[in-house]
């Protein structure tokens, strides 16, 4: 292709050739979905022995279509690729919110004392389902944890970023390990109070960032995984004090449940013969309802998922993401929500090596296109992405305005002050 040749018109949206280039690239959304899914199809079929009903292939294979189409237009953008936020202030707010985190784990470190450790966790669970958690203001807790980790993979974005500019690792290496402990930190932390789901999402936002810079292998990352999938299993009898005694059969079973049970979950939710929850919508209904909007007040902790019969007597109360959206938002509704989270899927990830802010929103969006077999995390990653804006965007203004501040003083009495001389006065 002439080099010249882009100077005749804009690039193309949307071309064959974007496509074809996008899913040779192992991190490209629209190809880790569809891969995602055929695998789930494949293990399904082999482990049940029967194919998922033609409604539930029919709507699957159209979101993950669609969902690829919009990941696969090409947009460069610009927002955030001028950003100087600096290292030394994220990572001053980070250790500033440490105490409060360490406090946080000397709390659930006592209850583990007085308890032990198996009662501790299945008290934490079973807190957790009830909606009230053993540790006061946990809530307040938890967005301190969410605020470090969102700093966190900000700042080591930042760091990574221009290691891979420079092709070079020796840079910033100070704030690198910081922000490292820190963040390792908070996965203890999920961890210690029974939140699987966001040590989980962590855990691989953190995995995105390392891919995506190139210090962490695929190859690698498959093994890693294999061995987070068989612990997170494994842990299903300790959290659920309810579920069968813990044998490798067991475990097995319980394996194939979570990788592909929701391929035959979703038949009754198409046939609207079961009503599952998403329980974020729930959640931001209760929070404008506070604020006197006219929403409905819901009480999350009987939101609970009704279980689904699966071949060879299992069950499941998994139901996907897609399962959700085509229950609260139909067909249509589904298929628009795709394409949209598509698009942005998309845009993140093409422009993942121009900014510090567009690699940070990629890595917050990579965990909710793997989970989606699972779960729905777009609206929670959603909303850890505009905090992040936000948090960035106003350490930038102040940026911006100690910079203009130091610019207003006289070049002199700068050079006094660095020299430490006192000022000379100037006759009127």
């Amino acid at each position: 292709m002439p080099p010249g040749i882009h100077s005749q018109g804009p690039r193309p949206v949307l071309s064959l050739h974007n496509v074809m280039k996008l899913l040779r690239s192992t991190l490209a959304p629209c190809r880790i979905l569809p891969i995602l899914w055929a695998g789930c199809f494949l293990a399904y079929v082999g482990s049940f022995g029967e194919i998922p009903s033609v409604e539930v292939t029919a709507w699957v294979a159209a979101a993950v279509s669609v969902f690829s189409l919009g990941a696969s237009v090409d947009f460069r953008v610009r927002v955030g690729s001028g950003f100087d936020t600096s290292l030394s202030s994220i990572t001053f707010i980070c250790i500033a919110l440490f105490p409060i985190q360490i406090f946080y784990l000397y709390q659930c470190a006592l209850l583990m004392t007085s308890q032990g450790l198996v009662l501790y966790l299945v008290n934490v669970r079973l807190a957790a389902l009830s909606g009230a958690p053993l540790i006061d203001n946990y809530t307040f807790f938890l967005q301190i944890n969410t605020t470090i980790s969102l700093l966190a993979i900000f700042g080591l974005a930042t760091i990574l970023l221009g290691d891979v500019k420079r092709n070079k690792r020796t840079a910033h290496a100070k704030y690198k390990v910081i922000l490292y402990t820190l963040y390792f930190v908070t996965l203890m932390a999920s961890l210690i109070d029974g939140s699987r789901s966001f040590f989980l999402v962590n855990l691989l936002s953190l995995a995105a960032l390392n891919l995506a810079t190139g210090r962490l292998s695929v190859k690698r990352l498959g093994l890693i995984s294999v061995a987070v999938f068989l612990i997170f299993t494994a842990t299903f009898s300790i959290f659920r004090p309810e579920a069968e005694d813990f044998d490798l059969v067991a475990l097995i079973r319980q394996s194939l449940v979570y990788l592909c049970g929701s391929l035959g979950s979703m038949d009754p939710v198409i046939s609207n013969k079961i009503t599952i929850y998403w329980q974020d919508v729930e959640a931001i209904s209760n929070k404008l309802s506070a604020i006197g909007l006219p929403f409905r007040n819901y009480d999350l902790s009987e939101l609970k998922a009704e279980y689904t019969d699966l071949p060879h007597d299992l069950s499941t109360n998994v139901y996907s993401a897609f399962g959700l959206y085509y229950q609260y938002l139909g067909f249509f509704g589904g298929i628009i929500t795709l394409m949209a989270i598509g698009i942005v899927s998309g845009v993140s990830y093409r422009n993942r090596l121009r900014s510090p802010l567009c690699l940070s929103i990629y890595c917050a969006l990579w965990p909710a296109i793997v989970l989606t077999p699972f779960h729905d995390y777009f609206v929670q990653q959603g909303y850890s992405i505009v905090k992040l804006v936000i948090y960035v965007f106003l350490l930038q203004a102040i940026s911006l305005m100690g910079r203009a501040a130091f610019a207003s003083v006289p070049v002199q009495a700068r050079s006094c002050a660095s020299a430490g001389v006192a000022v000379p006065k100037v006759a009127p």
